[in-house]
């Protein structure tokens, strides 16, 4: 979903990264987004609490991040160009679609109804919520595979975090990068992920 459907990534990060300002606390930009992108909402507020220090409950932090989330993916994010166009066509052609996203249901869907979209998709799923796994866990598209009952070779995949595609790939999907300029991606490891796009 972010930054592979939507124009989100960049101002989510914002986001999250808004509440380490609030504190005071000093941290890595590139680093801490690298590491919260294919961890989910629950992981990501453990490391805030436990690694660098943010105040509150894991409960707590979660919060704080969504209500801070949820006005952007309601009434802001817009989809990427072309994305539209690009998804209509495959559902003329037969194809299901659905959302396989670390981000949390309560901003994901306000997003694609912003977006009018939502009715083009089988189902729109958070890792967490639904699998209780994360991209950077093969089991976690192990489980998409069964769950959709297809061979995982026919399930197209696209995501712009080389570990989950990374992850998706080991799993058997065939594997889209979306690659739209990110810092710190080795060639060598987008080769390794599959098609890039």
């Amino acid at each position: 979903l972010d930054d592979t459907l939507l124009e989100s990534s960049e101002r989510f990060d914002k986001a999250i990264l808004c509440i380490l300002d609030e504190e005071g606390i000093a941290y890595d930009a590139q680093a801490v987004t690298a590491t919260i992108l294919p961890i989910g909402l629950e992981r990501t507020a453990d490391y805030f609490q436990k690694v660098l220090g943010v105040s509150g409950s894991t409960d707590e932090i979660k919060h704080r991040i969504n209500e801070k989330q949820l006005k952007l993916y309601r009434d802001v994010f817009e989809l990427k160009p072309g994305v539209r166009a690009y998804l209509e066509g495959l559902v003329r052609t037969g194809a299901r679609l659905f959302i396989l996203t670390a981000t949390p249901k309560r901003l994901a869907v306000p997003a694609l109804q912003h977006n009018e979209i939502l009715d083009l998709f089988e189902a729109v799923w958070s890792t967490e919520e639904d699998f209780g796994l994360n991209k950077d866990n093969v089991r976690l598209f192990e489980a998409v595979a069964e769950r959709v009952a297809t061979q995982p070779s026919l399930i197209r995949y696209f995501d712009d975090s080389v570990t989950a595609v990374t992850n998706a790939k080991q799993a058997g999907l065939d594997t889209y990068f979306f690659y739209f300029g990110q810092k710190g991606i080795d060639p060598e490891e987008m080769r390794l992920c599959g098609h890039a796009i």
